[in-house]
């Protein structure tokens, strides 16, 4: 009766006691237009850095997460995100997003955001920069145009108060 669990623990912790190198030449070597690899799924816990060619992150934490493709948060944050594709997030949050594709965040907040289309459903971003910047029912603090002339504004203020404030090269 207990025969088949014990088996199947048995195995589980042959499995589990592999070293990394063993685990690492599991996954047949192909060339790069061959790879058909699962994501890379970090799940339940706080991971200082993730690398992977497409990222899964579900309820964890972070402070890097970076992905060669796709990259997905689902209940989870991060420091940073950096993405050769696409990122979504679900409930969660982030404090800067960087991707080459689109950006979306469902639920969900960052500071910044940027990829070639940036969407925030339900959530909030507070720089969002894209070709693209897409709010439904979502809150930005600023997006390119505004932060094109808050950038000015402060530019001219500077000159200003150091036109007022003037120079004092003397040395004594």
């Amino acid at each position: 009766m207990w025969a088949p669990a014990e088996q199947e623990n048995a195995q589980i912790g042959a499995r589990l006691s592999m070293s990394k190198s063993d685990q690492r030449h599991e996954r047949p070597i192909m060339e790069d237009d061959e790879v058909t690899t699962a994501p890379t799924v970090a799940h339940t816990g706080f991971f200082p850095v993730v690398i992977g060619t497409d990222v899964r992150v579900e309820q964890a934490g972070g402070a890097v997460f970076v992905s060669k493709g796709d990259l997905s948060l689902s209940q989870a944050g991060a420091q940073a995100i950096l993405a050769g594709g696409d990122v979504s997030i679900q409930q969660g949050g982030v404090k800067t997003i960087l991707a080459k594709g689109d950006v979306s965040i469902t639920e969900g907040g960052a500071l910044l955001a940027a990829g070639r289309e940036v969407q925030v459903r339900g959530g909030w971003v507070a720089v969002a920069l894209g070709l693209r910047v897409d709010l439904s029912n979502s809150k930005v603090l600023i997006v390119p145009k505004q932060a094109a002339v808050f950038g000015a504004v402060a530019g001219l203020v500077a000159v200003l108060l150091r036109g007022l404030m003037g120079r004092s090269d003397t040395v004594e």
